[in-house]
């Protein structure tokens, strides 16, 4: 992603951050608050980023076998099941053993 290199950030004292992963480095090790950082910028990059990851993980399941792909999409399905009961309260549901 050529757009992701030519990003820059110059912080208040003066430091200036080319490139996105360098940007992202700097707010993790606290030299960029990410409050200032312009999110417009920023976002189509996590959403292809976000995108080539599942297209990945989609080609690499497709690869394996039946029964192991079974098992880790049924793993996903209960998370998502999980998450789903966690965010409406249904604290009954999340007790109950699913197999």
């Amino acid at each position: 992603m050529k757009d992701a290199n030519r990003l820059t950030y110059t912080a208040p004292d003066g430091t200036e951050y080319k490139g996105f992963v360098n940007i992202i480095q700097a707010a993790r090790r606290g030299g960029i608050s990410s409050e200032i950082l312009d999110t417009t910028k920023y976002a189509s990059i996590f959403s292809r980023l976000t995108l080539a990851y599942t297209q990945a993980k989609r080609y690499a399941e497709d690869s394996l076998d039946e029964p192991l792909r079974s098992g880790i999409r049924e793993r996903e399905y209960e998370k998502i099941e999980n998450d789903i009961h966690q965010k409406a309260g249904n604290i009954e549901e999340l007790l109950v053993p699913t197999r």
